[in-house]
């Protein structure tokens, strides 16, 4: 996965990681029973 290059060192990446991404990957692993590894990101606490 790849973030768009307009928000990569902005606070917008910020808010979508902390906010956004965790929820989206939850949904992905329940949807495809895959787990998803996660490096070089804050974490989430859902």
């Amino acid at each position: 996965m790849y973030l768009d290059k307009d928000i990569v060192n902005t606070s917008v990446r910020k808010d979508f990681i902390l906010k956004d991404l965790g929820h989206l990957i939850e949904r992905f692993e329940e949807d495809t029973h895959l787990d998803v590894h996660i490096s070089g990101c804050p974490t989430y606490e859902p």
